[in-house]
């Protein structure tokens, strides 16, 4: 299970990771009896989401992406048949 625990750490972001990646791993290691291995484990995976969709450049990221959509769909939605593309969202869901 630590092996699983160092990849979940590997998947967060590098500035993240550098600074708290070896103290997570002691704590992993101490804390396992006490806290329990599935209360770690699903601390480890809410970290990485947090830490990965609620940082600001990511938020940043997503303002400009969405800014620089709208536009476009206001500018060339014409041309777009949008009859196909709400089918294709349909049978997608």
């Amino acid at each position: 299970m630590l092996r699983l625990y160092r990849f979940l750490i590997l998947l967060h972001p590098p500035e993240f990771r550098e600074r708290y990646g070896d103290e997570m791993i002691l704590i992993f290691e101490d804390a396992t009896a006490s806290w329990g291995l599935g209360s770690l484990m699903l601390d480890a995976t809410r970290s990485l989401v947090r830490q990965w969709f609620l940082r600001p450049a990511i938020l940043k990221w997503l303002g400009a992406s969405i800014g620089a959509t709208v536009p476009l769909i206001f500018s060339f939605g014409s041309f777009i048949p949008w009859g196909d593309v709400w089918t294709a969202v349909r049978a997608l869901l």
